[in-house]
């Protein structure tokens, strides 16, 4: 079922989360041969349409993303959009993606991924796409899935997606292409996890039996073949003759460049030298459209998303009263205008524009006069305090750092220092060594399975904060429960109880409300994103 998405965002909350979920219990085939491509419309500001246009083989198009990442294993991966998603994809392609604006599930190189028993909820078939191969030969098939499940449950691998490959109790092999898994406990979202982590993108079973360093050196069945990697520069890829979606990909060359400068990543974009570029700021959004007529926003927006987060299993932030000192020592209205570009602040845990809107879930609102009073208090008993906040190197990120800094510093007793790392360090300290204090994240939520589940289950792989809450534990379990797995009112109202639980102890917390996504040239035509801002790389083309 499609959904105009316009009418969708005008919809009342209830109205958009029925909608979601009917439409992500479609059965859509994959779209990678349609005809109708999305394109600039005539109107001012460059918004889209559907058209119906033929999409060509051909060309070769630039995309500006604003970080590197360390590897391209899907077993050290994140799937994140911001991340290593969008080159995930292109390597490794997808079983399953889904679309953020309608909540349809789509099937890439599965045929399909179902639930055996709706209303036991523990074993889930899924079909493989037919004539399915990998870069170096082997075959796509059920032992292909099968073996890249096992190595993301294995402890040794420390994969982020542990939390939810852990749950599989066996896999069986039915048939060549069909794999059944059992899970240890009723979950009818799984195809929700595997969607949103990195257990959807599959590597060759020989590379794994081999132990190929995957880390460069990418062996997938993706839309795209690696030529070169050039860290912190270029990443280039061919076509792929042989991936399962003809007449895709389109391009016959598609390039990845780093530029960690938010307006330089504009302003190349402006002039032509590259076909689109990753923005969640809405500043760049219109000055790239201003510049470039008809260029277009492919974009999708999400729940949280852009996060500050707290380590709550060492000081100072094992106190929550530091961590709302440091909500109230901070302008989100200045720092969203002045610094983020003109973006949105967040006020409430969920904005209103989401279907899991809840009211009550209100932030913290800029007091630094209270906050003084939270950190007196705190200082009084266990002295100053000073810790260390994990920036990213991109220059957007490092401006983020400073505001806060100085914001933060202006109180007595609290002083913030600044890290500087690569993505992948700080990428590692949080979700492996679990080695900060503070720093930026992201928990971009479509629903909340499985991203605020991960986020909030304590000892769950996902939850990077360490939070422990024993009433948010039993509201996301009672929220997946199989008996209104299509209730979708009943499950707002155990996700409202977690959303409460989070505004009071604010583990993490949104501080603009987030969209995520791709401003594309005129003439690149069928961008198209799915999850929390991936790009199908596989339906892009050029138009001649």
């Amino acid at each position: 079922m499609q959904i105009s998405f316009k009418r969708v965002r005008r919809a009342t909350p209830l109205l958009l989360i029925i909608a979601l979920m009917a439409a992500g219990c479609g059965d859509s085939k994959g779209d990678n041969a349609a005809t109708n491509t999305t394109v600039p419309g005539a109107t001012a500001g460059g918004s889209t349409t559907t058209v119906a246009e033929t999409p060509v083989v051909g060309g070769q198009a630039t995309a500006l993303l604003f970080s590197e990442i360390g590897t391209l294993d899907p077993v050290k991966g994140t799937g994140s959009g911001g991340s290593d998603g969008q080159r995930m994809f292109a390597v490794y392609g997808a079983l399953i993606v889904l679309d953020g604006n309608t909540g349809e599930m789509k099937y890439v190189q599965a045929e399909s991924f179902k639930l055996k028993n709706p209303a036991d909820a523990t074993v889930w078939t899924l079909k493989l796409r037919p004539n399915m191969k990998f870069s170096d030969g082997a075959v796509f098939d059920a032992n292909a899935v099968k073996v890249n499940w096992e190595r993301d449950a294995d402890p040794a691998n420390a994969c982020s997606c542990r939390g939810d490959a852990a749950t599989v109790k066996t896999m069986t092999i039915v048939d060549p292409l069909t794999l059944e898994v059992t899970l240890v406990a009723p979950n009818p979202h799984f195809d929700k996890a595997v969607e949103r982590i990195v257990m959807n993108y599959i590597a060759s079973p020989t590379a794994i039996a081999n132990k190929v360093d995957m880390t460069s050196k990418p062996v997938g069945a993706g839309p795209f073949l690696m030529e070169s990697w050039v860290r912190d520069d270029k990443m280039v890829l061919n076509r792929n003759p042989d991936w399962v979606g003809k007449p895709g990909p389109y391009l016959d060359k598609l390039t990845f460049r780093v530029v960690g400068d938010e307006g330089q990543r504009v302003d190349t974009f402006a002039t032509g030298a590259a076909d689109s570029f990753y923005t969640s700021v809405p500043g760049s959004v219109n000055s790239a459209k201003s510049k470039v007529k008809d260029a277009y926003y492919s974009s999708v927006s999400v729940t949280t998303g852009q996060t500050f987060i707290f380590n709550l299993r060492i000081a100072p932030f094992n106190d929550v009263r530091v961590r709302q000192a440091f909500v109230q020592a901070i302008d989100f209205k200045v720092l969203a205008k002045d610094i983020l570009n003109d973006s949105v602040p967040a006020e409430t845990f969920t904005p209103p524009s989401s279907p899991w809107h809840d009211p009550k879930a209100v932030l913290p609102k800029y007091d630094p006069a209270a906050a003084q009073k939270l950190i007196d208090a705190y200082v009084a008993e266990k002295g100053p305090i000073k810790f260390t906040w994990l920036a990213f190197q991109q220059t957007l990120d490092q401006s983020r750092a400073k505001f806060m800094q100085t914001s933060l510093n202006q109180l007595k007793n609290f002083t913030m220092d600044i890290q500087v790392n690569d993505s992948a360090t700080n990428i590692n300290k949080v979700i492996v060594t679990k080695d900060f204090q503070a720093s930026s994240w992201g928990f971009p939520i479509l629903d909340p399975e499985p991203t605020l589940y991960g986020a909030v289950k304590t000892g769950h792989s996902r939850n990077y904060s360490g939070y422990v809450n024993a009433e948010a534990d039993k509201a996301v379990e009672d929220g997946r429960g199989a008996a209104i797995a299509n209730d979708p009112a009943a499950r707002k109202k155990f996700y409202d109880i977690v959303w409460e639980d989070l505004a009071r102890d604010l583990p993490f917390v949104p501080y603009i409300v987030t969209t995520n996504g791709f401003v594309c040239a005129p003439k690149l035509r069928g961008c198209t994103t799915y999850e929390d801002g991936i790009l199908r790389w596989d339906l892009i083309w050029q138009k001649k």
